[in-house]
């Protein structure tokens, strides 16, 4: 078999998110014949930043699964766009419907700081055995 650039993803969406993270899933095309793999760019509607995930690898699974962190923020709204890759090559790029990140609500405030406040105390704790 020939050669060539990649097949586009398939199926890009997002099935998870939080207020700090996105969790995108596709499903992959033809690698062209060769080892393939996959970018990420999105934009943050809100500021206009734009990130990108290289080199994401082809787990050679029905859907490839990734979780996205860096600059995802509570209530903003992203555009996420994923091609595939390859020695020749990118395939031409598919772009998620946009996804908005949920607030922070008063609860997950509350366990923040509760867990801030505990490790706090365990730092203190440490500080004291060790003086």
């Amino acid at each position: 078999m020939l050669s060539g650039v990649p097949d586009a993803p398939d199926d890009v969406r997002s099935i998870y998110q939080t207020c700090v993270s996105v969790t995108l899933q596709w499903s992959r095309g033809y690698n062209g014949g060769l080892e393939q793999t996959f970018t990420i760019t999105y934009t943050d509607l809100n500021t206009s930043d734009v990130y990108t995930v290289s080199d994401i690898e082809d787990t050679r699974d029905a859907y490839i699964i990734w979780k996205v962190t860096d600059g995802i923020f509570p209530s903003h709204r992203y555009r996420f766009h994923v091609t595939a890759v390859n020695g020749l090559g990118n395939s031409a790029t598919v772009t998620a419907e946009d996804i908005s990140t949920p607030g922070m609500s008063i609860v997950s405030i509350a366990c923040v700081i509760h867990s801030c406040l505990k490790y706090r105390s365990f730092l203190s704790f440490l500080v004291e055995q060790i003086m």
